[in-house]
């Protein structure tokens, strides 16, 4: 399975913002997964992240 994060002009079309530089800080937070956006708290997108990392990377390869 191939598993692709958003691009940041992905990221910008999807959360328009007028502050770029907010914006570019939240992405890098909270990475290119579209699913770490569902949580309210970074601790939990972060969480998110986290699993799909450890699926794919450690346990899929």
């Amino acid at each position: 399975m191939k598993l692709y994060p958003f691009s940041f002009k992905e990221y910008i079309e999807y959360f328009p913002s007028n502050n770029i530089d907010e914006s570019f800080d939240e992405f890098v937070n909270k990475g290119g997964m579209s699913g770490s956006y569902l949580y309210k708290s970074d601790k939990d997108a972060r969480k998110y992240v986290n699993g799909i990392y450890r699926t794919t990377i450690i346990y899929g390869g």
